[in-house]
């Protein structure tokens, strides 16, 4: 069975108006990329990703450990974003949401969101703003 991967930045309605990026990958490569702002969502891909960037992206997921991570307890800072992961492999679905400063202060998230970047400006030449 083939595992998948969404990301969310969440923020579709912040004020500052970045909006929110949503990134869907599977381990074979495929890849789909949304930016949702204020409601206007514009869809990117399909992609085929590369091997060596399927590769990379993939062993960035799994040290995350999304399987042993739990979500970000209580109310984060005023204004800031929940990101949100969700990792699927044969029958089981593994979600975490994480306040914009407790994913920016783990060192295997911001390397998977360094990664999530680069992706999404190199198939969408758009550079996304997370946070």
């Amino acid at each position: 069975m083939i595992r998948y991967f969404a990301f969310s930045s969440g923020g579709a309605y912040h004020f500052h108006g970045f909006g929110e990026w949503k990134l869907h990958a599977d381990e074979n490569g495929h890849l789909m990329v949304e930016h949702d702002v204020l409601g206007s969502v514009t869809k990117f891909g399909p992609f085929q990703l590369s091997v060596d960037e399927t590769d990379l992206l993939w062993g960035l997921i799994s040290g995350a450990a999304f399987e042993q991570r739990p979500s970000s307890p209580g109310p984060g800072i005023p204004d800031e974003a929940m990101l949100g992961f969700a990792l699927s492999a044969r029958e089981t679905l593994h979600s975490v949401q994480l306040w914009n400063s407790d994913a920016f202060g783990d060192k295997a998230i911001v390397q998977l969101l360094n990664e999530i970047v680069s992706l999404i400006e190199r198939y969408t030449g758009r550079k996304p703003v997370l946070r």
